[in-house]
């Protein structure tokens, strides 16, 4: 008899009906939640955090991701991205499940719901698995999950954007990068333990520098990456046509923009930008142009 498993949890619908659903039949649960700090904020683990907590799944695990996921954006083929990532996602997993002494994962993925859920993508992602993955929506449509959250009472807690959403969005988004990984840290589900965050703050300088946002080395590429003092939610299709009007070649892949040329820019739906190059004055005066012509620059400077 299966005794442990690890549910893959997002701030999403469908995973904690999949883990309300296994525990039902008696499978203790773990979950782990893969962050896409500090490419976005900490909504989606606040959210997963309060989902443990209704279905009952004492340990969370948060994993952050988000500079490997920028970097298979920029480096892998963009038809392949929502896969390798999840790939990513199961290796991970993997590796939690062997700490916890679980013997299967769970998640919340149904058949053709996204572009990663094909027979085709889904045989990819159980490839890179050492364990069984158990997928008790697979048969569902989206109604009758939204149905079960209502009547288990995570709805009001999954609804809004999910982080499935900005992984595997809803049809053939196809962003592109090298796999990495994020280092898991265990904690109880109440008090969810993630690592720290050295943002280096960009002083007043003579160089015409901005001074709205901070600027630090991208950890797992040869990359800097910017985040807004003062948090705003960039509109990326209305960013792509202004930028597109200045002069940029832009690739809209739904959750970021790919802003094309030397250096190579990835723009995301948080404001921050991840530049590719190993030069920091480069790197704050692409960053400086990309927020001029969304006229982010002085507004955000006043501030």
């Amino acid at each position: 008899m299966v005794r442990a498993g690890v549910l893959l949890l997002s701030g999403g619908f469908d995973s904690p009906i999949a883990g309300h659903l296994m525990a039902r039949q008696g499978l203790g649960l773990v979950a782990a939640h893969f962050s896409l700090e500090p490419i976005t904020d900490d909504a989606a683990e606040v959210k997963a955090r309060a989902l443990c907590g209704i279905i009952g799944v004492p340990t969370l695990y948060v994993v952050r991701v988000g500079e490997a996921f920028a970097d298979v954006a920029h480096a892998a083929n963009r038809r392949f991205y929502f896969i390798l990532t999840k790939r990513i996602m199961v290796r991970l997993a993997d590796a939690i499940a062997d700490r916890e002494g679980a013997e299967v994962l769970v998640t919340g993925e149904n058949l053709g719901q996204v572009s990663s859920q094909t027979l085709a993508s889904l045989r990819a992602i159980d490839a890179v698995a050492r364990r069984p993955i158990i997928r008790p929506l697979i048969g569902f449509d989206k109604q009758e999950i939204v149905d079960r959250a209502k009547a288990i009472g995570t709805y009001e807690v999954s609804k809004g954007p999910e982080i499935c959403d900005l992984l595997g969005g809803r049809g053939g988004e196809t962003p592109r990068g090298s796999a990495g990984g994020g280092v898991p840290r265990r904690g109880p589900a109440g008090k969810v333990q993630s690592g720290p965050c050295p943002w280096v703050a960009l002083g007043p300088c003579g160089d015409g520098a901005m001074t709205y946002y901070l600027l630090k080395p991208c950890r797992t590429a040869t990359a800097f990456i910017s985040t807004l003092k003062k948090p705003a939610r960039v509109d990326l299709p209305g960013a792509a046509e202004r930028l597109r009007g200045a002069g940029w070649r832009v690739s809209d892949v739904k959750v970021m923009l790919i802003l094309e040329g030397e250096p190579e820019l990835t723009l995301y739906e948080s404001g921050k930008i991840l530049v590719k190059t190993d030069d920091e004055r480069r790197a704050r005066e692409a960053i400086d142009h990309v927020y001029e012509a969304l006229g982010m620059a002085a507004p955000m400077a006043a501030a």
